[in-house]
């Protein structure tokens, strides 16, 4: 088992009775904890305010992570789901007395299969899985998709100038990524959380590893990992939320995880592309605390 040093990073929330409400009055038998994965380039901020809000809400226990690769986590040369997976099971298997029981897992994206190919490989861990834009199928990462992503981020690697140090580097980078981001502040903010100022240097530095912007890695998180005749169909309810432009859920993989998963209900927002989370938050966020809470 890994030692603290190289478990994923993560954001802890713990549910707190509240005020002059009696002890009595609250729940009895508490929600599974519920873990949150994030998708390519995120982080576990791309999730504080929904891990927070479910701690409140439902009263149960959430952990927000850093992937490998990215955030605060540590770094590993192999990019692939079965590598996610196998860091996820060490982090619920160290936390394991803090976690309880099972666990209710949330993934955007990447994250989605991450979670995904846990719950089929562990299906008497987990209570409940919610995957955003994202399916237990191979599909092939659209380059234009992350393209203008990824050369921003090329662009900002290194960024120095006289002006630039500490206390000035994010309003500066920030200046520099949105042009290039159609002046899309969420973006833009999503791809600095990537980098930090190192003051030995007096430049803007990555944080993540550079292995991982590279079309080799879009290929490999195509990708889905073989799933044992043993462990079809999944029985864990499932919650696929779909956004109709993005093609990274189409008719195909929809019938597919219909065969694979035995409770899985379909959640369509017309008229969204992959960003769909952060476009269509106030909703989701009900969806998954309804989705997550019901008994």
């Amino acid at each position: 088992m890994r030692t603290p040093t190289n478990l994923l990073k993560s954001t802890h929330f713990k549910p707190t009775p509240k005020p002059n409400v009696k002890l009595d009055s609250q729940p009895s038998t508490p929600l599974s904890s519920t873990i949150f994965l994030h998708g390519y380039l995120g982080s576990r901020k791309t999730f504080t305010k929904l891990s927070r809000h479910l701690s409140n809400t439902l009263h149960c226990q959430t952990y927000s992570l850093d992937l490998r690769n990215h955030g605060d986590s540590f770094h590993g040369v192999d990019v692939g789901y079965q590598a996610m997976t196998s860091d996820l099971e060490e982090f619920i298997k160290y936390h394991h007395n803090e976690i309880g029981g099972k666990v209710n897992l949330v993934g955007y994206s990447m994250g989605a299969k991450v979670a995904l190919n846990y719950a089929f490989k562990n299906q008497n861990m987990v209570d409940k899985v919610v995957c955003i834009d994202n399916a237990p199928v191979e599909r092939y990462i659209p380059r234009d998709l992350f393209n203008d992503v990824l050369k921003a981020m090329r662009e900002l690697e290194g960024l120095k100038g006289p002006l630039i140090n500490a206390k000035t580097w994010r309003k500066a980078a920030l200046a520099k990524a949105k042009p290039q981001l159609n002046n899309n502040d969420a973006l833009s903010l999503y791809v600095l959380d990537n980098f930090k100022y190192s003051e030995e240097l007096h430049q803007v530095r990555l944080k993540i590893p550079g292995y991982i912007l590279t079309e080799r890695t879009l290929d490999i998180l195509g990708e889905f990992p073989e799933i044992p005749a043993e462990d079809i169909p999944m029985g864990n309810k499932v919650l696929l939320i779909k956004a109709s432009k993005s093609g990274f859920i189409d008719a195909a993989a929809a019938e597919r995880s219909k065969e694979l998963i035995t409770n899985v209900t379909l959640k369509e927002f017309e008229g969204s592309h992959h960003e769909v989370f952060i476009k269509n938050y106030k909703e989701i966020e009900a969806l998954i605390e309804g989705f997550i809470g019901e008994k």
